[in-house]
């Protein structure tokens, strides 16, 4: 989720003024770098998503889903992806 859309729904919503200003400033400015086998990845900064295991993560989808709305005209589209793993030969 792109924080810029959380914060915009954010600002519809009755809360106080400094719970909101804590919530933005929480989202704001994260970086992720990776570590693998002893080497680490140069940091990239992001504007979107929520960090993991954030107690903020279930609200903040809400909040930016909750005026998400569907785009067709009025027909059901199914897809199934399905993929088949095997480790033994077909015969």
């Amino acid at each position: 989720m792109r924080n810029a859309t959380l914060i915009d729904n954010m600002a519809q919503l009755q809360m106080p003024d400094e719970v909101f200003n804590w919530i933005k400033a929480f989202f704001d400015g994260h970086s992720h770098c990776t570590k693998y086998s002893g080497d680490v990845s140069a940091y990239a900064d992001f504007q979107a998503s929520v960090i993991q295991g954030s107690v903020l993560g279930p609200a903040a989808y809400v909040v930016t889903a909750a005026d998400l709305r569907p785009k067709h005209d009025g027909k059901i589209i199914v897809l199934i992806n399905v993929e088949v793993w095997s480790n033994s030969s077909v015969y």
